[in-house]
C-alpha cells in the first residue's frame, strides 16, 4: 500500500513537472519583442521671433523669425520695413527689404542649449530703398547683400536672448543719385554699386517660444506576454 502511494506521488510530481514546462514553452513562444527606435516626430526643436535693435535704432523697424532644427542647424529670416517721408521738406527714409540666413550652431554650449554659443551663417539680402535728406537723395529699384557671418548667442532671462553678430560680403546692384526741382526729381546719375567689406551688424533681441522638441522615444528591447 505504501509502494503504491509513492508510486502515485511520483506520477504527479512528474506529470506536473511536464505541465509546467509545456507552459513555459508555450508563454515562450507567444512572447514578443518590440524594438523601438529612437526617433522624433519633431524635426523643429525651438522658434523665435527677433528684432535687430542696430537696425531698429536706424529707424527701420524689422522683425524676424528663427527655426532652431534639433540638428543645431537654424534658418534665420527678417523683414525691413520703413516708409517715413516727409515731402514738403524733401525729407524720405524708406527702406523694404528681405533677409534669410542658414545658421550651424557650434560648440559644447551650441549642443546643449538652443540660440546660444557660437554660430557661422552665410546670408543673402535683397530690397529696393529711397534716402533723401537736404535736397539730394539716393534710390534703388534692387540691391542684395550676399556674405559669411559669425555670431554669438547669450541668454539673458527666461525665453530672452541677444544675438551678437557681424558679416562680411559683397553688396551689388544700381542706384541713382537724384536732386528736386521743383515738383520733379532729376537723376544726377546712375551708377552700380560693387562694394566688399563688412557689409552686416546685428545685436538681436530674442524671444524663444520654448521647447518644441516634443514626442521623443527612448530605444529600447521591450517585452510583452501574450496570452
Amino acid at each position: 500500500m505504501k509502494g503504491f502511494r509513492i508510486r502515485e506521488i511520483r506520477k504527479f510530481i512528474l506529470l506536473l513537472f511536464l505541465l509546467l514546462t509545456m507552459h513555459q514553452l508555450a508563454v515562450a513562444q507567444s512572447v514578443e519583442s518590440i524594438e523601438i527606435i529612437e526617433t522624433s516626430d519633431a524635426k523643429v526643436e525651438q522658434l523665435a521671433v527677433k528684432s535687430n535693435l542696430l537696425v531698429d535704432g536706424a529707424m527701420v523697424p524689422n522683425i524676424g523669425l528663427e527655426i532652431v532644427f534639433v540638428n543645431q542647424w537654424s534658418v534665420n529670416m527678417n523683414w525691413y520695413f520703413a516708409w517715413w517721408k516727409n515731402n514738403s521738406k524733401h525729407r524720405y527714409w524708406q527702406v523694404y527689404a528681405g533677409e534669410v540666413e542658414l545658421r550651424k550652431w557650434l560648440g559644447k554650449r551650441a549642443k546643449r542649449f538652443s540660440l546660444e554659443g557660437h554660430h557661422l551663417g552665410a546670408y543673402f539680402m535683397g530690397g529696393t530703398y529711397d534716402f533723401e535728406w537736404g535736397y539730394k537723395g539716393y534710390r534703388s529699384n534692387f540691391s542684395y547683400n550676399v556674405g559669411l557671418a559669425y555670431g554669438y548667442g547669450v541668454k539673458i532671462a527666461k525665453s530672452l536672448y541677444l544675438d551678437f553678430g557681424l558679416g562680411v560680403g559683397f553688396i551689388g546692384g544700381t542706384y541713382k543719385k537724384y536732386i528736386p526741382e521743383g515738383n520733379h526729381y532729376c537723376v544726377v546719375k546712375e551708377k552700380r554699386r560693387r562694394y566688399f567689406g563688412p557689409s552686416k551688424a546685428e545685436i538681436s533681441l530674442v524671444w524663444a517660444f520654448g521647447d518644441l522638441f516634443l514626442n521623443k522615444q527612448k530605444g529600447g528591447i521591450y517585452e510583452i506576454d501574450v496570452y
